[in-house]
């Protein structure tokens, strides 16, 4: 494992989801060195002094509470009132109705269709550098040659949403999304298989072209052509496994990086509200089988030092050189260093770091980039979640009390007003509704900012134009978004408020946000 010295330079933060400038020294302490030797990255897992060897990856779980902590704390800000947690819960009925989220989600989310003739593994991911295109009425989803990058940060909250969504109404519709969503996860370590009898395990790919297809029974054509290959520069390039066993002929986008590794792991973590609830042996293996293989990943990651290993661009494992893909386990992404072991062996290996999870980069921290904060918050938020799945329960304590404080650091930044742009209100919002979802108590000051940010939407979506209805004979040919938006919340994070109200760790002594009743007893829009 990479040791750091007393401070970093902030380059190691500047990863794939902002553009940086030269680095400059952040100043920031980068952790002691007792804190960075509490860590033992086990290379070569069972070597004289090491750890022991993480068990065999199953994709369960141990026994652990499938109820909140008990944590009662302080309450900041000036109390909520009744009526405002009324007009709250109008609104969030309002824009899920409004924007048509289950069924908008269901009709984009797209890969491999279940339709398909030969019966290939079929599933749904989210995607950037897509346009929908309708011609003489027919729709295609139509693939940029650029390609898609980060699709996991797109993805993982979709699937929590369709879990919240399935918990609440009982939908078989969100079943089914929920299950695609899934196998959505799945289909990225599947993609990097390079044949039948590949025994290589614990690789992702960024995205995955196999051919194109007609959807017959969606009634969507899925345009692919432009990826096989598409144009290769950093940091990925597209490899050819020309006998992958679940797609064929395929062209993959390597180089996972950790933008979005963070939102993946606390989606596989925080899929255990639905786990067991799903009513269906097929959709419950799915679940189980996303989680073995990110169990794989985590346990490849262990191995290699904290490092996302690759397939090079002649099917060949590689480690890419540079940040984009290495952890940095001592001090300034501690949380990571708690998540991948968790996930890999459920336990920590003793690590511990000072304000678990938060470490010694308060938020916001001037002179990160946001895109680098949303790295250290989303592996927190994974972290606390895995703690939660693993029986570590006085290690989630300690993690949940760091998210604490890391929203009281942005709420006090709020107060002073306006945030800065490394806490875009945006990234924020899922900070808040994924810090609740994993059992920190919100207070009146949180509520009142997911309120604002609510009234800022709800004035602001605009779903009357044509990309939300691209499928209304009414609405000419053309070319339109593949996702549509508003201000104030991102649409891909709407149904994370019904997490308020039906994921299972949500702490009862946090402020109420929305009134869960009311939300249980409407109609599913």
């Amino acid at each position: 494992m990479r040791v750091l010295g007393s401070s970093i330079v902030i380059i190691s933060l500047s990863l794939g989801c902002d553009p940086s400038p030269a680095p400059v020294d952040s100043g920031i302490d980068a952790g002691s060195s007792e804190e960075i030797d509490a860590f033992v990255a086990p290379i070569d897992a069972g070597r004289d002094g090491g750890p022991p060897p993480p068990p065999e990856a199953t994709g369960v779980f141990p026994d652990h509470r499938r109820t909140a902590l008990d944590w009662d704390r302080a309450d900041e800000g000036t109390p909520v009132s009744a009526a405002d947690v009324d007009l709250a819960t109008d609104r969030v009925i309002d824009l899920l109705t409004r924007t048509d989220w289950m069924d908008l989600i269901a009709d984009r989310a797209h890969g491999w269709p279940e339709s398909d003739p030969e019966g290939r593994y079929w599933y749904a991911t989210w995607w950037s550098g897509v346009t929908v295109e309708k011609r003489g009425g027919a729709i295609t989803y139509v693939h940029s040659a650029d390609g898609a990058d980060n699709n996991g940060l797109r993805t993982a909250q979709l699937l929590e949403g369709a879990c919240y969504a399935w918990r609440t109404w009982g939908d078989p519709r969100d079943r089914q999304l929920v299950r695609r969503l899934a196998r959505g996860l799945s289909s990225w370590a599947y993609a990097m298989r390079r044949s039948e009898d590949d025994a290589e395990r614990g690789l992702l790919g960024r995205a995955a072209y196999p051919i194109s297809i007609e959807d017959t029974e969606r009634e969507i054509s899925i345009d692919y052509d432009l990826d096989r290959p598409g144009e290769p520069g950093p940091p990925s390039f597209y490899v050819h496994l020309a006998g992958n066993p679940f797609w064929g002929d395929l062209y993959v986008k390597n180089v996972r990086s950790k933008d979005d590794m963070g939102h993946l792991m606390r989606a596989v973590a925080l899929i255990d509200s639905c786990v067991g609830t799903l009513e269906d042996d097929e959709a419950e293996a799915d679940l189980v089988e996303m989680r073995r293989l990110y169990q794989e990943w985590a346990q490849r990651v262990e191995h290699d030092g904290l490092r996302i290993a690759s397939l090079d661009t002649s099917g060949e494992i590689y480690q890419p050189e540079g940040d984009l893909a290495e952890y940095f386990g001592g001090g300034i992404e501690c949380a990571a260093a708690y998540a991948i072991p968790l996930l890999s062996r459920f336990d920590t290996l003793g690590y511990t770091c000072r304000n678990p999870g938060l470490g010694p980069v308060p938020d916001p921290t001037s002179g990160v980039p946001s895109g680098a904060l949303q790295i250290l918050r989303t592996h927190h938020e994974a972290a606390a979640a895995l703690a939660l799945a693993s029986g570590r329960d006085e290690t989630a304590r300690d993690l949940l009390e760091g998210l604490a404080s890391r929203l009281d650091g942005i709420m006090d930044a709020n107060d002073a007003g306006p945030l800065p742009d490394n806490a875009r209100a945006g990234d924020v919002v899922q900070l808040v509704l994924e810090s609740a979802a994993v059992g920190v108590p919100l207070t009146s000051r949180e509520v009142r900012f997911l309120h604002a940010q609510l009234a800022i939407a709800a004035d602001g979506y605009d779903t009357s134009g044509a990309a939300w209805h691209v499928r209304d004979p009414a609405v000419p040919d053309g070319d339109y978004a593949f996702e549509p938006g508003g201000p104030g919340v991102d649409v891909k994070d709407l149904a994370l408020f019904l997490g308020l109200c039906s994921a299972q760790w949500v702490s009862p002594s946090g402020r109420e946000v929305i009134d869960c009743e009311r939300i249980r007893a409407s109609v599913r829009p």
